[in-house]
C-alpha cells in the first residue's frame, strides 16, 4: 500500500504559484460578482419604484373617471415602495458594498504583490531565498488563509524580518 503524497503546501495546487493564480482569479471573480449584485440591486429599486408609480397612475385614472374609490390601495402601495426600497438600499448598503469593498481590497493587495514579484522589488529581490515561497505566504495572509501557511512558520518569520529590513533600508535610503 502506498502512501498518498502531498505535492503542494496547501493541498490543492501543484505549486506555489499555481495557489497565486488561483487567489487572482477567485478574487477578481468575486469582484465581478458583488459588483454586478450591487448594479441589479439599484434596478430592482427603480423597478419597484416605477411600478408602484404606474398603479398608482392607473388608481387615479380610475378616479377620475367615476370609478370605485379603493381606501386600501394607498396605504398597500406606499407600505411596499417603501418596504422593498428600505430592504433593498440596506442590503445593498451594508452588504453587498460592503463585500464589494473587501474584494477590490483583496485583489488590489494581490495584484501589487504580484507586480512586486514580476519586478524583483522589495522583499522579492533576486538575492531573497524562496520567492515564489514569499509570494504564496503573502497572497495567503492577504486572503485570510492562515491554515494554508501553517506548514511554513518559518518562512513567515523570514518575510516579517524581511519587510523589518525593507522598511528600515527605505527611512535610511531617505535620510
Amino acid at each position: 500500500m502506498s502512501k498518498k503524497v502531498i505535492k503542494s503546501i496547501y493541498h490543492l495546487h501543484d505549486t506555489p504559484m499555481e495557489y497565486v493564480e488561483a487567489r487572482r482569479k477567485h478574487s477578481k471573480r468575486d469582484l465581478i460578482i458583488f459588483r454586478q449584485l450591487f448594479i441589479w440591486l439599484n434596478v430592482a429599486i427603480a423597478i419597484a419604484a416605477a411600478t408602484m408609480a404606474i398603479l398608482t397612475a392607473l388608481i387615479f385614472s380610475l378616479l377620475l373617471f367615476g370609478g370605485k374609490k379603493p381606501a386600501w390601495f394607498f396605504f398597500m402601495v406606499t407600505g411596499v415602495s417603501a418596504t422593498t426600497t428600505m430592504l433593498t438600499s440596506f442590503i445593498n448598503f451594508f452588504v453587498i458594498k460592503g463585500k464589494y469593498q473587501e474584494a477590490m481590497r483583496v485583489n488590489r493587495r494581490i495584484r501589487g504583490q504580484i507586480t512586486l514579484y514580476i519586478n524583483k522589488a522589495g522583499f522579492y529581490s533576486e538575492d531573497a531565498k524562496n520567492r515564489e515561497i514569499l509570494l504564496y505566504t503573502r497572497v495567503a495572509q492577504i486572503c485570510g488563509n492562515y491554515d494554508a501557511i501553517g506548514e511554513t512558520d518559518d518562512t513567515v518569520k523570514e518575510i516579517e524580518e524581511l519587510v523589518k529590513n525593507t522598511k528600515k533600508r527605505s527611512k535610511d535610503a531617505k535620510k
